[in-house]
């Protein structure tokens, strides 16, 4: 087994230290976020007809899709498995070579630019599905203000100090 190596051992510090409050938020919204968005993704691709959520294709009267498929992967994949792999590195901080230059960018870790993202994309969602359905539901408001916190939980100083 090779030695720990000073890097490694300021990173095993650094996820043993306890999390503020608001990280600990931040990961809750991300898991709520991405659980819900997978769910639900995976219901409109299993059915794109809608029938199995009650709904059906005439609601995508006014959308550019003829069933709900594509909605389905946007919201599973995108929103779904992207709040989960945030919500992991908001937890975790992995170093990622992929995502070093977000990190470069931004002086924080990925996750802290990739939770703002996800909730500007939460809301742009919900924007959209407001502008393009007629159907209502009390997730809409509920989920725009989840988006909303997604934005701005990760502007909180405890949060900036947790993932730089």
């Amino acid at each position: 087994m090779a030695a720990p190596t000073a890097a490694s051992g300021q990173r095993g510090a650094r996820q043993r230290e306890r999390r503020p409050w608001p990280v600990r938020i931040l990961i809750g919204l991300l898991v709520f976020q991405g659980v819900g968005a997978v769910g639900g993704g995976a219901v409109m691709m299993a059915d794109p007809s809608g029938r199995a959520m009650g709904w059906d294709t005439g609601l995508l009267e006014n959308a550019p899709f003829a069933s709900f498929l594509w909605p389905g992967v946007i919201l599973g994949l995108g929103l779904g498995m992207g709040s989960l792999v945030i919500a992991f590195g908001v937890l975790r901080r992995p170093q990622w070579r992929l995502l070093a230059f977000v990190e470069r960018w931004t002086g924080q870790h990925w996750s802290w630019a990739g939770s703002i993202g996800l909730g500007i994309g939460l809301v742009a969602w919900i924007v959209v599905q407001l502008s393009v359905m007629e159907f209502r539901s009390f997730l809409q408001p509920f989920m725009f203000a989840v988006g909303a916190a997604l934005v701005g939980v990760p502007l909180l100083a405890a949060v900036r100090r947790y993932l730089v």
